[in-house]
């Protein structure tokens, strides 16, 4: 599938809790990887689906959009593209590389994206030289 398509034929999400559902199936992801990935309860992710939750906390909503691959905008208001990628795929220095690497990590087993995540994690922790001069992240 590419990056920020849709290729289901169901109605457009109203709300929140309709674009969460209908971008878990999309991606063939769970609620349970969601409410890891966010640190909230399963509770709180059925509120939110159910419409008893407004709006989510705004770190909530960040977190919930990264790991759904879209924006804080499309989430709360529907209005804009799922996910912009490709725009900005297109302006990268490198954008076949770019759209590669995003598809290949896009593809990957849930468990697979979580070492990936962690590997990058400790890297950004890590200290590194770069041009001789130490720095630290």
């Amino acid at each position: 599938m590419e990056i920020g398509t849709d290729t289901t034929a169901r109605m457009p999400a109203a709300t929140l809790g309709d674009r969460i559902t209908s971008r878990l199936l999309d991606m063939g992801l769970s609620a349970a990887e969601l409410t890891r990935f966010v640190g909230v309860t399963s509770e709180a992710l059925s509120q939110w689906e159910s419409g008893e939750t407004e709006g989510l906390k705004p770190e909530n909503l960040v977190q919930t959009a990264e790991f759904l691959a879209t924006t804080e905008r499309w989430l709360t208001f529907g209005r804009d593209a799922r996910c912009d990628l490709q725009g900005r795929i297109r302006e990268a220095p490198y954008p076949g590389e770019l759209l590669s690497l995003v598809q290949t990590i896009a593809s990957m087993a849930p468990p697979e994206r979580a070492h990936l995540q962690a590997v990058a994690d400790a890297l950004a922790r890590s200290t590194a030289t770069w041009d001789g001069v130490e720095r630290r992240r």
